[in-house]
């Protein structure tokens, strides 16, 4: 989607730098069970390996992928691309450099409301189409 004049963008901007800080340390935590669950595989052999040697290996594997988790959880932003002259939507997921869109069809909006939730401390972005129907496109945490 080309950026013009006809698009709207909704963004969650750049993480804080502490969160950063928090998801480069989950990632290498990630790399580091890992690798060490690995480690502990080619070292004891698969002839030599119980079912207690492995379970206590696919922990380590488990342990991976709940760090890899919460690393994406505080790295990733959200863009939304909202062209009205195309009635194209474009969802953009980034993580640095890497970025992964999802696009979909909007309908003929009347208008964009931005808001706080009375019942939570978030704020909320909802795109209004037809007479009384809504997108709602964005939550986030007020910084």
């Amino acid at each position: 989607m080309d950026l013009d004049k006809k698009e709207i963008v909704v963004s969650q901007g750049k993480r804080p730098f502490w969160q950063i800080i928090i998801a480069s340390l989950l990632f290498t935590l990630s790399f580091f069970f890992l690798f060490y669950g690995f480690y502990k595989f080619y070292l004891m052999g698969l002839h030599e390996a119980n079912t207690k040697v492995i379970k206590g290996n696919v922990s380590f594997f488990s342990l991976s992928i709940y760090a890899f988790l919460g690393g994406l959880h505080f790295s990733v932003y959200k863009t939304i691309f909202i062209n009205t002259e195309k009635q194209k939507l474009k969802t953009q997921f980034s993580v640095g450099n890497i970025k992964v869109n999802y696009h979909s069809e909007v309908p003929e909006l009347k208008y964009v409301s931005v808001f706080k939730n009375p019942n939570s401390d978030f704020i909320e972005v909802n795109l209004w189409y037809g007479k009384n129907k809504h997108f709602n496109v964005y939550n986030y945490e007020k910084h």
